[in-house]
């Protein structure tokens, strides 16, 4: 699309990870590699994520992520 760009990322997060409250200006996507992972949108229930699941964070809505594992990291893709 004209003037559009999308941003793939491989991410990794150690044991015990929490990612602070913030917000993106366009849609994305995250796909979960391996470890579990709770993910929280304003105004939603958090959801818990497992390697295969998608989560999809509308834009301009505060999000916070959490990795499930005191001992594990976690590995996902962020489109």
């Amino acid at each position: 699309m004209k003037g559009k760009e999308v941003n793939i990322v491989h991410f990794a997060a150690p044991p015990g990870f929490v990612g602070g409250k913030h917000f993106h200006p366009g849609h994305v996507f995250v796909y979960l590699l391996e470890g579990s992972l709770i993910m929280g949108m304003e105004g939603d229930a958090p959801r818990k994520l497992g390697p295969g699941d998608v989560f999809q964070e509308p834009q301009d809505r505060t999000m916070l992520a959490r990795n499930l594992s005191s001992t594990h990291g976690v590995k996902l893709l962020v489109f």
